[in-house]
């Protein structure tokens, strides 16, 4: 006989059962109103020609299962195969695989077409620092032309429709020590990666 024993709840947080289902079947074979060792013991051991019991990461069950059961194979279930193997890989990843790295452009990503893609020197630039340079190319340009307005003396608000940008924006772009270029661009930082 191959089952798998898990626990459900009657009562979240306050009272929980032990549920038997045939492996090959799919269906319920019993329940019982608890899932303490010693119950789950005394129920296991009404079943006697149990071979194999699929379960989840319990130590009461796996204690239970043991004693009830010594020479019945354990084996986890699927959810908690998965979950773990997941677990696992998310951990190797986040050992071997570095938090920013860059991925050469090939040839057809590059041929944009036209203005700064052409200077030389950039054919051997990345795609993020080409994308990067192409970025803070923009910002310089609209940078300029904030600046320019500003001088002939418009508001706040009329550059900001004018320049098609917000007012935080606007000021902050009029502020001295303002640099369009990413500070942080190329730089490492720590990253974990989620899956849930």
């Amino acid at each position: 006989m191959r089952i798998c024993i898990d626990d459900f709840a009657m009562k979240r947080r306050y009272r929980y059962g032990t549920v038997m289902i045939d492996i090959d079947t799919g269906q319920i074979i019993d329940m019982i109103e608890s899932r303490q060792k010693d119950e789950v013991v005394k129920w296991l051991s009404t079943y006697p020609n149990i071979k194999v019991v699929s379960r989840d990461g319990s130590q009461q069950y796996a204690a239970a299962i043991r004693q009830a059961h010594p020479s019945a194979i354990q084996v986890s279930d699927r959810f908690h195969l998965v979950k773990n193997l997941t677990d696992y890989a998310k951990q190797h990843i986040s050992k071997v695989v570095a938090a920013n790295f860059r991925i050469p452009a090939e040839e057809d990503e590059a041929d944009v077409g036209g203005g700064y893609w052409e200077k030389p020197g950039f054919d051997s630039a990345d795609l993020p620092e080409r994308l990067h340079v192409s970025t803070t190319e923009k910002k310089r340009a609209l940078l300029g032309k904030v600046r320019s307005l500003a001088a002939q003396g418009l508001s706040v608000a009329e550059i900001g429709r004018e320049a098609g940008i917000s007012s935080p924006t606007v000021k902050k772009y009029l502020k001295v020590e303002f640099n369009p270029e990413n500070e942080q661009f190329g730089t490492k930082r720590d990253t974990s990666i989620g899956i849930h």
